[in-house]
């Protein structure tokens, strides 16, 4: 049985851990300046969490400051950090999506350290952060390497020291209460699962085999995900559950939307692919995957011999030559794929097989899977349909095609020649110099985006018919 937080322990080795354990937030980790900038970025957090649902529900503007592209903000009208010039080492050279929770994060790197960026406010000076969360009850959760030191950090203090194996990447739960890390040993390793706000008081993992890790705690803790190896087979546990067995298994994460493991399995030279406890039919190889919004259903293809295989939840629905897009609607009800067949595509749905049209770049489905748009391309033009109908004619170039439920038509950013507008059923909106981050609400009566007009940059919420 997987152990609970509720279970009481403390390790030998983390006994020692909590006598040296300060409950203080300077040293080697966090200087006095840089622990007043965590405590200000931890109010600027919690400040926010109760609102940050309801933001996209009215519009906004801030300016962009000199020099910032409309990159550097997200939907929030947060302000995060631009990259530099990869010559100056000082400079911000990448930056990445990081953690989970409401407030949208990122993790930048220059030659010298990492800098979290989250609610318009920025920390530098991390070694590694190997996870991060925003949660109401805890603010910013941190787990991170800062100067050689470990430090764990919640709204309600902040630990530092030596703690888990410095070769194995902690792992947070979603709601951050909660890190699984590896306690070294002498001999062995040994699993732990501790609470954020009391990190040197964990329980020991139990695990059978030999764990291949990470270790996942899920959503809370409470349900561990993991890979081990026992004797000539590997085994992926759910909780208490063996949700499947291979020869070999590789590209294992933790799908966050859905609550799950993913994983490629081989066993007797085949793969297949795990979504959670369900396995797809054996294949050569699969390429790409893709999902309904409730993980429910999903199409792939991948090669069996010399053909393309397209597998359609568990049943395999075409073989082909050659694929050049596939599709799933968004509720799972339908799916489209288009084939390449001698310089022409071809395009097969559940009911039949069409064409030859030109060849076909991308298809986009409504979310019910009520309406398909189709983008064919001749030399280096391309256009858009509506089930048939052209898309767009008046503009240079579309982008951000969205259709909605309902046959209620399509929305999309188009250019002029001179200006950008959002193209509706309704109508345009606009003119603006730049814009990005254009979404329909997920219950399709509103398009969010960012655009610009000179320094401004707006937050639009648009009503859809």
């Amino acid at each position: 049985m997987t152990p609970s937080l509720r279970v009481p322990g403390v390790p030998r080795k983390l006994a020692l851990f909590a006598l040296m354990a300060s409950a203080c937030s300077t040293g080697p980790a966090w200087t006095e300046a840089e622990a007043r900038e965590l405590a200000e970025l931890q109010q600027a957090v919690l400040a926010r969490l109760p609102t940050v649902a309801h933001e996209l529900d009215v519009e906004g503007m801030r300016e962009l400051p000199e020099g910032t592209r409309l990159g550097s903000i997200d939907v929030h009208l947060d302000l995060f950090p631009g990259l530099g010039d990869h010559d100056e080492p000082e400079d911000l050279q990448e930056g990445w999506n990081i953690g989970s929770g409401p407030l949208y994060a990122m993790l930048f790197r220059s030659e010298r350290d990492g800098v979290l960026a989250v609610a318009s406010r920025t920390i530098a000076g991390f070694d590694a952060l190997h996870a991060f969360a925003t949660a109401p009850e805890r603010g910013a959760v941190i787990v991170a390497t800062r100067r050689g030191e470990q430090t764990v950090a919640t709204a309600h203090g902040t630990w530092c020291g030596s703690l888990w194996h410095r070769r194995f990447r902690p792992e947070l739960s979603i709601d951050g209460s909660c890190f699984v890390y590896v306690e070294g040993g002498l001999f062995t390793d040994c699993a732990v699962l501790a609470r954020t706000d009391d990190p040197t008081h964990g329980v020991r993992l139990d695990l059978p085999g030999v764990v291949q890790w990470p270790v996942w705690p899920g959503r809370d803790g409470s349900r561990l995900r993991y890979v081990t190896a026992v004797g000539d087979h590997v085994e992926v546990h759910d909780g208490d559950r063996v949700v499947a067995t291979a020869d070999e298994v590789a590209h294992v994460f933790y799908d966050e939307a859905h609550d799950r493991l993913r994983a490629q399995l081989v066993s007797a030279g085949k793969m297949r692919i795990l979504f959670g406890d369900r396995l797809s039919p054996p294949l050569d190889s699969y390429r790409w995957i893709d999902e309904s919004k409730d993980g429910a259903h999903y199409l792939a293809a991948g090669r069996d011999g010399d053909d393309e295989c397209i597998v359609c939840d568990d049943a395999v629905v075409l073989r082909c030559k050659k694929l050049a897009w596939m599709e799933l609607a968004a509720d799972g009800s339908t799916w489209a794929c288009a084939t390449d067949e001698g310089g022409q595509s071809f395009l097969v749905r559940p009911e039949g097989r069409s064409g030859p049209f030109p060849p076909i770049g991308h298809l986009v489905f409504a979310p019910d899977g009520s309406s398909l748009a189709i983008e064919t391309t001749s030399g280096r033009t391309s256009s858009w349909a509506l089930d048939g109908t052209p898309i767009g004619a008046d503009y240079r170039f579309l982008r951000d095609i969205m259709l909605l439920s309902g046959k209620r038509g399509v929305v999309f950013v188009g250019h002029d020649g001179s200006a950008f507008w959002l193209v509706t059923p309704a109508g345009r909106d606009g003119p603006w110099d730049e814009v990005r981050s254009c979404n329909v609400t997920a219950d399709g009566r509103h398009v969010v985006l960012l655009a610009t007009r000179g320094r401004e940059v707006h937050r639009r919420i648009v009503p859809l018919p």
